[in-house]
């Protein structure tokens, strides 16, 4: 059901993807386009989604979704978040030799997106079972977004702590009844935009 979902705007995207090399008069390689249409990765790219870069982060997800049917879903909280811790660690080693946490969307690197969807995946199932939302004001939250952006330095130190304290506390704020229409409608371009958004700027630019 979730591929289903993702597919459409995913496709739309390699498919804008598609038509930049072919105006430029390099067209790109038919594997290319069957790997950004099914969305399964061909690893002899250097990236491994040639035409929609953004896929691969969805090539995760999706693994994500599976294993959650297979095992996430059957385990208890404390085995979900060792899981996220798990995968943290194993995450932050791979990535100190690139300074930062920007792996899994190279061939070289690919399967290091699995530690790193994982770790943000079971934070988020932990804090669905724990019902936290009300304990964090919206306000505080987006305050707290500004302030990072603006102030704090960049790194992997930095990196990790985003993920791992600032975001659980934005999808905490973000999880309450507040916001009407406009924020629905914001929420349902969210992710045809990210799905997009990568070709349209490559032809833009």
């Amino acid at each position: 059901a979730r591929y289903r979902r993702l597919w459409a705007p995913i496709a739309i995207g390699t498919v804008v993807g598609w038509l930049f090399p072919v105006l430029s008069g390099n067209p790109p390689s038919m594997l290319a386009a069957v790997a950004g249409l099914t969305m399964v990765p061909y690893l002899g790219f250097a990236k491994p989604y040639l035409l929609n870069r953004p896929a691969w982060s969805i090539f995760f997800e999706l693994a994500a979704n599976s294993l959650h049917a297979v095992l996430l879903g059957k385990i208890g909280t404390r085995a979900v978040l060792a899981i996220a811790l798990t995968s943290a660690v194993i995450l932050s080693l791979y990535c100190m030799k690139f300074g930062a946490i920007t792996v899994g969307f190279r061939s070289s690197d690919f399967w290091a997106g699995m530690p790193r969807v994982l770790m943000a995946y079971c934070l988020g199932v932990a804090l669905w079972r724990l019902r936290m939302t009300s304990r964090f004001p919206p306000g505080a939250a987006t305050l707290l977004l500004i302030a990072a952006l603006l102030f704090v330095p960049r790194g992997l130190a930095w990196d990790m702590a985003f993920v791992l304290l600032l975001c659980p506390a934005l999808i905490l704020a973000g999880a309450q009844p507040f916001g009407g229409r406009f924020a629905a409608l914001l929420g349902a371009l969210s992710f045809p935009l990210y799905a997009v958004h990568f070709p349209v700027l490559q032809m833009a630019m």
